[in-house]
């Protein structure tokens, strides 16, 4: 076959031996976005032990009320990235730490409106943005207070 030929009508000759050596890469990328994270993430909570014995599993919580916890424990804590469901309906999708929003995480309220941004102990604390039906305040908190 004549190379000028195939390469006037637009087509490329590879090197086999190029084409070998590179393979494993792009292999490697697809093989990591197909498998699968469960192995990566923590296991389910024992539902026979009671709820401040779990420890690095993900567990649900509900709460006689209404309203309850899903997420990642440690030491009997919530600790990690969960859900909190109040019973006015109100949730919290975010960090959380020894049982208290704590970290970024997001606020959505019932009867409108929502905070993204910084918690402490429950409080807004630090770079946050609150949205409620006619008033947006975009700032600074500090334990719960708008301070800029």
């Amino acid at each position: 076959m004549n190379i000028k030929k195939f390469i006037r009508t637009g087509y490329v000759v590879l090197n086999p031996y190029r084409m070998q050596r590179w393979l494993p890469v792009p292999m490697g990328f697809v093989v990591l976005l197909l498998s699968s994270t469960e192995g990566w993430s923590f296991p389910p909570c024992p539902t026979d032990r009671y709820a401040s014995t779990w420890t690095n599993c993900i567990g649900n919580y509900p709460y006689a009320s209404g309203g309850g916890y899903v997420g990642e424990w440690k030491n009997g804590y919530y600790h990690g990235k969960g859900t909190y469901t109040f019973t006015n309906g109100d949730k919290y999708v975010g960090s959380v730490s020894e049982n208290a929003m704590h970290g970024k995480g997001k606020m959505i309220f019932v009867k409108g409106g929502h905070y993204m941004g910084y918690f402490s102990k429950n409080q807004f604390h630090g770079e946050g943005v609150l949205a409620t039906p006619g008033k947006v305040l975009a700032g600074n908190w500090d334990n719960g207070i708008f301070v800029d």
